[in-house]
């Protein structure tokens, strides 16, 4: 229909007037377009020494999960009958852990999974502060043939109902919300 206050897209939909938040929309195209992009291989941090690892009885369980060590940048290979050595670390490890030590590679090894977690949400941080930073803001005048485009395009989100930051990106008010102000209801 158009646009409210150069922040609100309207659209009529099934007997009821949508309210989209232009910038809410943008966003949350954007985010899911960088975090289907697929996969890379972590950035790489060579350390200038390597650092071997006894793991002891936990061997067998850093073994298990060698291939997700290795997607997430750790250069780690066998060494010994209970050991590993380490020679390259992903990028953000020296963010996260502050320092490259044998007890910080011991506790990234040994607790992968939960690293995983926390990495996942840096990542989800990162995408959507720059799906955020990147999206149309509020006070910006679209043409007709934008906002089609925009409501289109969200229409193909997975979750078209909240911008990442978790803010809603529709109102939708009824038709029956509408007689009730105008005294129309029956």
């Amino acid at each position: 229909i158009g646009q409210l206050n150069l922040t609100y897209i309207l659209c009529e939909s099934r007997g009821s007037l949508v309210l989209l938040d232009q910038h809410a929309v943008q966003e949350k195209i954007f985010f899911e377009k960088l975090f289907s992009q697929p996969a890379k291989q972590e950035k790489k941090q060579e350390l200038i020494s390597p650092v071997v690892i006894d793991f002891g009885i936990e061997f067998g369980t850093v073994k298990a999960h060698m291939e997700l060590l290795v997607k997430k940048g750790v250069d780690i290979e066998e060494f010994g009958e209970k050991s590993m050595v380490v020679r390259a670390v992903p990028a953000a490890f020296v963010d996260y852990y502050g320092s490259v030590t044998a007890d910080s590679l011991n506790d990234l090894v040994l607790n992968i999974r939960l690293w995983e977690k926390d990495f996942a949400g840096a990542e989800y941080d990162k995408y959507a502060t720059k799906a955020c930073r990147g999206a149309i803001k509020a006070g910006r005048e679209l043409t007709l043939s934008e906002m089609e485009r925009l409501v289109s395009e969200l229409q193909r989100c997975k979750n078209p109902n909240t911008c990442p930051h978790g803010r809603p990106i529709a109102v939708k008010i009824s038709i029956g919300e509408f007689e009730k102000k105008f005294k129309r209801s029956v």
